[in-house]
């Protein structure tokens, strides 16, 4: 499904750990949702690394961005970045198998 004019970009993260200071990863996700914001729409953007959290195993008010195929308890951490992919339309795909 490739578009003339079109790019293909990864990008490979590593999010601050569970338990670190709430200011650091704030900070990490407004410069993650900076950058995913400056990509033209018309490009595919696979972000990939550790998001150091667990997605929770409901997808209830989450079912735009995941699967039924997670585990765990879900935490402020994960909230923040499920709503990070909400906001920019990505998906979480290993949710998916």
């Amino acid at each position: 499904m490739w578009k003339e004019d079109s790019s293909y970009l990864f990008s490979i993260i590593y999010a601050p750990k569970q338990g670190r200071p709430d200011e650091e990863t704030r900070e990490f996700l407004e410069k993650l949702s900076d950058n995913i914001h400056d990509i033209p729409q018309e490009d595919l953007l696979m972000v990939a690394g550790d998001m150091n959290c667990h997605i929770g195993s409901s997808h209830n008010g989450f079912e735009d961005v995941m699967g039924c195929f997670s585990f765990r308890v879900r935490n402020q951490e994960e909230k923040n970045m499920l709503g990070l992919c909400q906001e920019h339309k990505l998906r979480i795909m290993n949710s998916y198998y």
